[in-house]
Order: structure tokens, then sequence, then C-alpha cells
């Protein structure tokens, strides 16, 4: 049974919105949350975002929630989808730029765990944090290279703009869509969603773009940033190989102890290609890694089934069938 009505009460939100938002009746919203006729995977991905939850949260396979998610209406053709939560700024060695990231709670606390005061007995020596985004990146962090690290809520300051789980996931598989001329329809039709959630993700997606100085903007969705300490950046395709390094990273970062022998020596990231060649890339002569996150959950439920059942894991997860 789905918590549709739970989380309608909840929100206090009436039918009559509700079906307004969604260009419906208030028959049809009774007959989903009963049971009765199956909500449809389009008004779903609108629902999460209406409702700001997770489509897990709406079907009641969540059991907690990891992540506020932006709050939104789709009470008129301007959506704004913008919430601001809380953030953390980072000041590396050897970047003249400060990286600025919205993140949760529980981000957060692992931002304090990382981050140990003189007073503090070690939790552990291995100099690489890792911490998940609001705005779609698991970040590593070269603690080493850290200067200063500013952690803040939204009652201080607004953070980074940041979108709802739904708009990440249509944005990574964006280059489906060859055609830059695609319409409203076609979106909509292509990726499953409404015509309404469609017009939004293109009006983001054309927005990201001009950003990123008019590269493919779905590009920043599927490979991983590096910022070097030198200052410089490179860009490296997210594949099944990498992320097996990435998640290796990730196991030591949370908890060295399980690998007693990994201080010794410098350790590499391996790239692969299909040519058969491996380029290693030098982690003590790296500040930070951003990762996407939608497509390092897509590969890492690809490569360890397992993980689509700890749905608290991450917001970014790929949808549970």
């Amino acid at each position: 049974m789905n918590k549709l009505k739970q989380i309608l009460q909840e929100r206090n939100l009436s039918y009559a919105a509700l079906a307004e938002m969604l260009k419906t009746t208030q028959q049809t919203i009774q007959l989903w949350e009963k049971g009765k006729t199956e909500i449809p995977s389009a008004v779903l991905k609108d629902l999460a975002i209406i409702l700001n939850c997770s489509i897990d949260d709406i079907m009641g396979v969540s059991q907690k929630r990891r992540s506020g998610y932006p709050g939104s209406f789709f009470a008129s053709s301007d959506m704004n989808i913008i919430y601001h939560f809380g953030g953390v700024n980072f000041k590396l060695q050897g970047l003249q730029e400060e990286l600025d990231y919205p993140i949760d709670k529980q981000s957060a606390k692992s931002v304090y765990w990382h981050l140990q005061e003189p007073k503090d007995e070690p939790v552990h020596q291995f100099p690489w944090m890792d911490i998940e985004t609001m705005n779609n990146y698991v970040l590593f962090v070269n603690l080493k290279a850290l200067k200063i690290c500013y952690l803040y809520t939204d009652a201080k300051e607004e953070s980074p703009i940041f979108y709802h789980p739904e708009i990440y996931r249509v944005l990574t598989n964006w280059d489906i869509l060859d055609d830059p001329n695609s319409t409203i329809e076609d979106i909509a039709r292509t990726f499953d969603i409404s015509d309404t959630l469609a017009k939004t993700v293109q009006s983001i997606e054309k927005e990201l773009q001009t950003e990123s100085d008019n590269c493919e903007s779905w590009e920043q969705f599927n490979y991983l940033k590096i910022y070097w300490l030198d200052g410089t950046q490179t860009f490296h395709y997210l594949d099944e190989q990498l992320y097996s390094n990435l998640e290796s990273l990730r196991d030591i970062a949370g908890d060295p102890s399980i690998y007693p022998e990994i201080n010794k020596g410098t350790i590499f990231i391996q790239e692969y290609d299909e040519g058969g060649s491996t380029t290693f890339l030098n982690l003590e002569q790296i500040a930070l890694i951003e990762v996407p996150a939608i497509k390092f959950w897509q590969i890492a439920c690809a490569s360890e089934p397992e993980f689509i059942n700890f749905r608290d894991i991450s917001p970014y997860l790929p949808l549970k069938e």
C-alpha cells in the first residue's frame, strides 16, 4: 500500500489543490491512494517533486529519508524548485577558487567525524574524506590538501542551488536526446515524465549548458572531475572500472581499519580504456574529486545489486521496481 494519503496529510495538502497541480481529478487521486488504480510513472515523478519527497516515500519503500529535497509545487508554469538547506565550503591547496556544496545532515555529521579536534582520539589515519552533496555529487576530499572547511546551515546563509533527484535522473541521460531542437512532447515521451516537468528540465538543462561554456551539460553528470594540487582540472568518464576504484576509496575513507596496510606507499586510481591502456592517477597529487552521484549509484547497483535494497544510503539510488 502506498503512503500517498499519509504524505498529503503531513503536507496539509487537499485533494483539490493536488488535482489542480496534476491536471487530474480528486476521484483519480483517491483511487491512487487506495491502491485501486496504479499511479502512472510520469505522475509519480511529479508527485515526488510536488510533495517534496522521493518516489520511495510515496510507494512506502523507504523507512526513513536520507535528505530533504527542494520544496516546490506545480502551481504555475514558472516553477521555483530552489530550496536552501545548508552547505560546506572548501579552501584547498593549489586552488584559487573555493568549492561550495549543499549538503544534508548526514553529510554534515561525516564532516565532523573526519575533521577531528586536537583533543580527540584519532579516529583513523587515512587522509581522505568522502561525503555526498545535495547537488548530485559524491565528493572525495584530500584532507592533507584541505586548508579550511567552512560548514554552515541555511539559517546562517544560503547554500548553492540544487534540484530534486528526479531532475538529476533525467539530466544524467540527457544525451539520448540527439536532436537539440527536441520539443517538450519529445522530452516527456523519452523520459516518461509530464509535459510540465519536461519543460522545467529543459529550462535547467539550457541554463547548465550556458554556465558550462556551452559544453554538453549531460557530461557533468557522467564524467568525474579531478581538481589537482597544481590548480589544473581533468575529466574522466565514469565507467565500471573507475567506479570500482572509487568504491574502494569510499570504503577505506569510511573505515580504514579494514585495510591496515593502506597507509604504506602511494595509492593510485586506475583508469582503463577499451583500447587496452591504463592511466594511473596519483591520489597524493589530487585535492578533490567530484563524482556524479546518479551515475555512481547506477553503476554501483549494476555491479552489486544488493545496494538497491539499502534505500537510506543515498537519495540518488536507482528507482526500485
